[in-house]
């Protein structure tokens, strides 16, 4: 196929390769993506006009997604998975609709205030996602993280109800602390920010390790036991995804075991100890903080799925050294594309048939070969000659006249294409001569008229038979 100028009165509402950028809109409570998602014009001609809309629903690997017409009230793509930025995509009215979700879990850490305290040096490494060097704020590594999402948490069968579009960004405001003389879990503290955890034991069953363990070592059980709710935990967390912020439920994570350091507090080592050993973990969970225990909180956490268990701090302390007022360590969300979230596109419209612009190109009218010499390159044998009118409009009269002012051929175009041929014959069917002739175009519909000048030099005559 030879590639040819649009029909008259044609006009594309965009080009092949324009983008289009969508409206975001996100439902009353509601948490706003970090996903995108994009139009790509691949075909101009088959643009509707139309509006379309991306809208999400939570399948069973993950967000799925479905593509809409809202002008005809008709689904176009659904059940749609694919959210990596890829060019497989489907493609409705000329657009290849892309939909890019992150990935899912911890998107960075930041210090808004204060002093950072944690680091992932020494560190234990249990498939959580971010955190995992301090140089890099972005990392996404599941063998080194430190600090990430509860459902990657790799350890003693401790899972979630959360699905990943559950996941807050959270900010942890540090509690004042004495690094040589702790702080008493049992004590209401003069520092807000001191929080009641849910601590849990490893090996609850052994004997104390150490001697000063055991005042520590209440519930006897296998698994990881709930112990108590003191304050363990030197910080408060505050869910930054709400409307006001909310303080959330926190809890901890002991190891009964030598180099352990049950003594009901958070207070993980420094780098130069080994936490996969020590297992002093931090939890935060999507529920609220409460003065008192909640029973759906207070379990057992070894092969326990059954809380809104979120982040998981496996890190260590970066320097012995105090904390102070104001320090502060935010935790940032992947926020995936949830059903709260739609996209919507305005596709281009394209112009057919118009006849204002149609008018304008009546000066693209032409034919060709011009002048005919003999042959036309496009013809397949000789005796089918001809000539070619282009950029006509639907309706169209061609009347051919000699330089006599004779009319030789009258040709009636009707159709959708903006081509006719002369076939180089007279009303009685007899090639005609060399010679100039006239084409005067008629196309009443527009109102307009267009007179060209043809040049005919026929090939030699040659008898086949005689």
């Amino acid at each position: 196929m030879v590639p040819h100028s649009l029909n008259p009165g044609t006009r594309f509402g965009g080009q092949a390769g324009d983008t289009l950028k969508p409206v975001v809109t996100v439902a009353a409570g509601g948490t706003a993506t970090d996903g995108s998602a994009l139009g790509l014009i691949v075909d101009p001609t088959k643009l509707t006009g139309h509006r379309y809309a991306v809208t999400f629903q939570n399948g069973a690997d993950g967000s799925t997604w479905a593509l809409t017409d809202l002008t005809t009230n008709k689904a176009v793509l659904t059940n749609q998975t694919n959210q990596t930025g890829d060019g497989n995509y489907g493609i409705a009215g000329g657009i290849l609709f892309k939909v890019i979700g992150p990935v899912p879990g911890l998107k960075r850490w930041d210090i808004p205030s204060g002093t950072r305290r944690f680091s992932p040096v020494g560190g234990a490494a249990f498939g959580l996602e971010g955190f995992s060097t301090s140089g890099d704020p972005t990392a996404y590594d599941k063998t080194l993280g430190t600090i990430g999402m509860a459902g990657n948490l790799a350890f003693g069968g401790i899972g979630t109800t959360l699905a990943t579009s559950d996941y807050h960004t959270v900010l942890l405001k540090l509690a004042a602390v004495d690094n040589v003389n702790l702080w008493d879990p049992k004590a209401t503290p003069s520092d807000a920010n001191f929080s009641r955890a849910y601590r849990v034991l490893r090996a609850a069953t052994a004997a104390p390790a150490q001697p000063s363990f055991a005042p520590w070592i209440v519930n006897v059980a296998s698994g990881y036991p709930y112990q108590s709710y003191d304050y363990s935990v030197p910080f408060s967390a505050w869910d930054m995804d709400v409307t006001p912020p909310v303080r959330l439920a926190v809890g901890c994570f002991e190891n009964n075991v030598a180099a352990g350091a049950v003594d009901g507090r958070y207070w993980p080592g420094l780098t130069s100890v080994d936490n996969s050993v020590t297992r002093e973990f931090a939890f935060i969970y999507r529920a609220p903080y409460t003065d008192t225990p909640d029973p759906s909180l207070a379990v057992n956490l070894s092969n326990n799925h059954s809380t809104p268990l979120m982040w998981v701090m496996t890190c260590a302390r970066r320097a012995e050294a105090a904390w102070v007022t104001g320090d502060q360590f935010l935790i940032t969300a992947n926020h995936v594309n949830t059903p709260s979230v739609t996209f919507t596109f305005t596709a281009p419209a394209n112009k057919v048939d118009d006849p204002t612009l149609a008018k304008q190109d009546v000066a693209l009218i032409n034919v060709f070969p011009n002048p005919y010499l003999g042959f036309n390159p496009q013809e397949i044998n000789r005796y089918a000659r001809f000539v070619t009118f282009n950029h006509l409009p639907r309706k169209a009269t061609i009347r051919i006249y000699n330089l006599a002012g004779i009319l030789v051929r009258t040709i009636l175009k009707d159709d959708a294409t903006q081509f006719a041929q002369w076939d180089l014959n007279n009303e009685g069917a007899f090639p005609v001569s060399a010679g100039m002739y006239v084409a005067y175009i008629d196309m009443p519909d527009l109102g307009s008229t267009k007179i060209l000048k043809l040049g005919v030099i026929p090939e030699q005559q040659y008898l086949d038979r005689w």
